[in-house]
């Protein structure tokens, strides 16, 4: 990619990366240059959300469309078009010891069922940065990171996004049960919600491995501890519960519906979890509906109840008012389904694999897949329709 497409692609400004590029390849004579400026193209087609013509320029390379990296690209926008088994295809015709094919790979073993061993292929990722966090937690002493043994003192690191640090929580019990003392650094807004769940908790910044034996990377529990699914080792599906007094925001009576139209922009985007304000405005006349965005009021209809959270133990307690949670695969959708409150939650074609294969929740959670890219069709009438309004 040339420096000025490569600057722009790296603001993530798509278009004008896309354009500049365009521009280069009509001018360009050199074969190698028009197939680089292609495969460049095709990456800036799949961020603006057209996996097809992505795919479409990888076809047309004038050579090397055999690549393994060149094919890795084409399982991804196949993927992104619905076509998941001609993905699978295309990976497994690949070297298995590419770092990019193995963690890809993990997704599709994880959706056909065979969590362990996906879950081990998709860690990974860890070598590729596209996995956990390590980063987070400089200092770590990699000899440590094993399972625990009894008598252990043992640190967990939770990892990814607010709502990735959510939902491996679940298996915080058994760590603590295997162990002789347990603590868990964590962000600095879900100390509280941590602790309320019973156990010790510390905010990621003052995280050390002195004075550890053992030290979990939380994304890591499963592969750790050879669990064969999301409820193994659970004793059940709404584990967080916390010993706290009601709060009195005197909502009043009837339904009430919280809204949650985007969670951290950096993974919304890059996972294709985008999902238009106007679908959650579309689903404020289901009931009274509470804004929890962050920040600002996003959404028109609705109360914004946002600007009363300042923790996670403060969204706990509103959440713990709410009849019906609607949210794209945020944190808030984690930690609703976590407590055993309804949630609707929007997933993208190609979901984050926590909505593939097994289930990680109960039947409290209701799951309305996109069922063509760009487009989010009725959202509205079809979760009225499921929770029976």
């Amino acid at each position: 990619m040339s420096d000025p497409a490569k600057v722009l692609f790296d603001k993530k400004d798509y278009q004008g990366s896309l354009e500049l590029m365009v521009d280069m390849h009509s001018r360009a004579k050199e074969p190698e240059v028009r197939r680089a400026l292609k495969l460049n193209m095709a990456k800036c087609f799949y961020q603006l959300r057209r996996p097809d013509l992505a795919e479409g320029l990888i076809h047309n390379l004038d050579y090397g469309v055999d690549d393994p990296n060149t094919q890795i690209d084409l399982a991804l926008y196949v993927n992104w078009q619905g076509r998941y088994d001609e993905a699978f295809k295309i990976l497994q015709s690949l070297p298995q010891d590419i770092p990019a094919v193995k963690f890809n790979t993990g997704w599709h073993l994880i959706r056909q069922g065979k969590f362990l061993e996906g879950f081990d292929l998709m860690n990974t990722g860890r070598d590729i940065n596209v996995f956990g966090s390590i980063h987070r937690y400089p200092g770590v002493d990699h000899n440590r990171i094993r399972a625990p043994r009894r008598g252990d003192r043992t640190a967990v690191f939770m990892e990814g996004g607010h709502g990735d640090c959510l939902l491996f929580a679940r298996w915080l019990p058994l760590l603590e049960k295997e162990s002789e003392s347990l603590t868990v650094f964590c962000p600095k807004s879900m100390v509280g919600l941590v602790r309320g769940m019973g156990h010790n908790a510390v905010s990621e910044s003052s995280f050390s491995s002195v004075g550890f034996d053992c030290i979990v990377p939380s994304m890591a529990i499963p592969s750790l501890l050879r669990l064969d699914g999301p409820l193994d080792g659970v004793d059940k599906p709404n584990y967080i519960n916390v010993d706290i007094e009601d709060p009195t925001l005197n909502l009043g009576p009837g339904l009430k519906v919280g809204l949650k139209s985007q969670g951290n922009p950096e993974f919304e985007h890059e996972q294709f979890r985008q999902v238009p304000v106007e679908v959650f405005e579309s689903l404020t006349g289901i009931g009274a509906s509470y804004d929890f965005q962050i920040g600002s009021h996003a959404i028109r209809g609705s109360k914004w109840i946002g600007n009363k959270i300042n923790s996670w133990l403060d969204t706990y307690c509103i959440m713990k008012e709410m009849d019906l949670i609607v949210s794209s695969c945020t944190s808030v959708a984690h930690l609703a389904a976590a407590m055993g409150r309804r949630v609707a939650v929007l997933t993208p074609l190609v979901p984050y694999f926590v909505w593939e294969g097994p289930r990680w929740y109960g039947d409290n959670v209701l799951e309305i897949r996109q069922r063509l890219d760009g487009t989010w069709g009725d959202v509205a009438e079809e979760i009225r329709n499921r929770i029976g309004q």
